[in-house]
């Protein structure tokens, strides 16, 4: 931060007074406070920091080892805002969704009767180089005795996003500012309306928010076509009935072996990644992957880093940031797959996971999500499994031939020989 000027150094010796001395509270509070800031026990200034907070004492008796700064702001606001004000902060989705931080979710509920939740898109703070998933909160303060009624809740899908960011899902500038419009008119006509007892689709009964805060969890829409696929005569099932973690893949890492690693696009592609020494590892463990294996990033399967490991591939290996799945066929190995990177079954999963930071969505999150059942005999996959075998080996024969083909051409010149590799050795910058 900057040196304060002499204006600014008197405007915050005049808002001191105002808090400190004169007890001003306030109608309404606007806040987005800092996300990364962490304060933990283990140091001694922030211990003593920690220790004016009620919110870092743990609902339970036990006090909590670190606490968000953002979270911090919270309890201030409590003594900050008038009994009838408003305080509108913007806050991480984690504090909102995670485990760890239920006993915040319960100091929230302790203290303030939650409003309204707004869900923010992941992009919205691209430009502030933040790469958290937010919501905006609205509470006021809580009565005694008093009882939570319903919430308002809603997601923006468009607000705070970029034009760059715009062009990657397909639409304009002309048709994002149109968005933009239309959706800010949508949430704050809906407000309203909640405002004035008017409910509807954005009124969240106070029974599902005893636990989650988050929108995309509270509104509970997952598992919302399973009705058609139902009525279509399907089977709906947990994807985890049908997949499997493959186990006995696990090599320990050798310091004079060389692994090539493998990574998964958002297209839904396996494609080599770095070959690295074990040396140079910073695994212990490696898993080898093997071909139909489903291969899956834990990091990026949000957005559809889901595939099938192809035969060229097969005896390669990925680090625990992945997950390797079996299927009980190639048939059904294609069907999952494709249905992992669905739009709707994504958002289903993306609705179960908590903390949006781009953080790990895990298997075990992933396996209750219901899908349609495959069923057998469907001669479309049969085709793309004939198909994708077949691709398979002509790349394989293509990748041979033009190797055979490139060291015809290349070796009379002379330009791979020993020589030229030590040169080239001696020439080139550092990995």
């Amino acid at each position: 931060m900057g040196k304060h000027t002499i204006e600014d150094t008197k405007q915050l010796r005049e808002l001191r007074k105002l808090i400190v001395e004169d007890d001003t509270k306030f109608d309404v509070i606007l806040s987005n406070p800092p996300f990364s800031m962490n304060y933990s026990r283990d140091k001694a200034d922030q211990a003593q920091i920690l220790a004016q907070y009620l919110v870092a004492q743990g609902s339970s008796g036990k006090p909590l080892s670190s606490v968000l700064s953002s979270v911090m702001f919270l309890e201030r606001y409590k003594d900050l805002v008038k009994d009838d004000g408003r305080v509108f902060a913007i806050i991480d989705e984690s504090v909102l969704s995670g485990q760890s931080y239920f006993e915040i979710r319960n100091f929230i509920r302790d203290n303030f009767i939650i409003i309204g939740v707004i869900s923010l898109p992941g992009d919205a703070f691209r430009r502030a180089s933040a790469r958290v998933k937010t919501s905006i909160l609205i509470l006021r303060l809580r009565k005694p005795g008093e009882t939570q009624p319903d919430v308002f809740m809603t997601s923006a899908i468009y607000i705070g996003i970029e034009e760059k960011t715009a062009r990657r899902i397909g639409m304009d500038k002309v048709n994002l500012r149109e968005e933009k419009i239309r959706e800010t008119d949508r949430i704050v006509s809906d407000f309203r309306n909640f405002c004035h007892g008017v409910g509807a689709l954005y009124s969240v009964p106070a029974t599902q928010i005893t636990d989650r805060l988050d929108v995309k969890f509270c509104i509970n829409d997952r598992g919302r076509k399973k009705p058609i696929w139902l009525s279509n005569g399907l089977n709906v099932i947990p994807i985890g009935n049908a997949l499997s973690i493959a186990t006995g893949r696990q090599v320990k890492v050798d310091q004079d072996e060389v692994y090539q690693f493998l990574r998964v696009t958002y297209d839904g592609d396996v494609t080599q990644g770095d070959a690295k020494d074990g040396s140079e590892c910073s695994y212990s463990t490696l898993y080898r992957v093997k071909e139909w294996d489903i291969l899956l990033s834990n990091m990026g399967v949000g957005r559809g880093a889901v595939a099938i490991v192809p035969t060229y591939h097969s005896g390669k290996f990925v680090s625990n940031e992945y997950t390797i799945l079996n299927a009980k066929n190639k048939e059904e190995a294609i069907y999952y797959s494709e249905l992992l990177r669905t739009k709707e079954v994504l958002g289903d999963i993306l609705s179960t996971a908590t903390g949006m930071n781009r953080g790990r969505i895990k298997w075990d999150t992933i396996s209750v999500v219901e899908v349609p059942e495959y069923t057998k005999g469907d001669g479309h996959i049969s085709v793309i499994v004939s198909e994708l075998e077949s691709l398979w080996l002509a790349y394989e024969s293509l990748y041979s031939s033009k190797k055979s083909h490139i060291d015809n051409v290349i070796k009379p010149l002379g330009v791979n020989e020993e020589d030229a590799k030590l040169r080239w050795l001696a020439f080139k910058p550092p990995e």
